[in-house]
């Protein structure tokens, strides 16, 4: 997965076509798969974000990840809307965004994690502050990463297995 690459920009960088790329992952994720249905997707806090895309050799967006400025939904950035596409997924795509937001981002970060995903979370320099709650009719933990935590973590281009 060499092929892959990390890129940042805010809402008004982004291209038309790159936008319409990331609503339709975030629709197919959260909403077809994952059966969302009390989610606000479209809750205009895009245009005070980054966001992370993920692409293949093709230019197509395979993940994204956009992160909140401080005070849009934390006191501290926060890390929202990860989603990969299912033929991408165990390729460590959510860690190489998480690393590249990390490094962007000049504190610590807060995110609201399916609870599902607590495990995963911690595994990576994740603490659990609290939980669980329900958001969007799913189990969800707020979760803090201190800042630096994460570049302890070797990012493989290998498929997990």
């Amino acid at each position: 997965m060499k092929d892959i690459i990390i890129e940042h920009k805010s809402f008004n960088e982004l291209t038309n076509e790159e936008l319409y790329e990331i609503i339709e992952l975030r629709t197919k994720v959260f909403i077809l798969e994952q059966k969302i249905y009390d989610c606000d997707e479209l809750d205009y806090k895009d245009q005070d974000a980054t966001h992370f895309l993920a692409k293949n050799s093709d230019s197509k967006v395979i993940g994204y990840m956009r992160v909140l400025n401080k005070g849009v939904y934390f006191k501290e950035h926060s890390f929202s809307r990860l989603a990969i596409r299912k033929e991408y997924r165990g390729y460590k795509l959510s860690l190489r965004l998480f690393k590249s937001a990390s490094i962007f981002v000049d504190n610590d970060t807060r995110i609201n994690a399916q609870a599902y995903l607590k495990d995963y979370y911690e595994k990576i320099g994740f603490e659990t502050i609290r939980g669980p709650y329900l958001l969007e009719g799913i189990l969800h933990y707020e979760m803090l990463l201190r800042k630096g935590s994460l570049n302890q973590i070797e990012v493989e281009d290998e498929k997990i297995k």
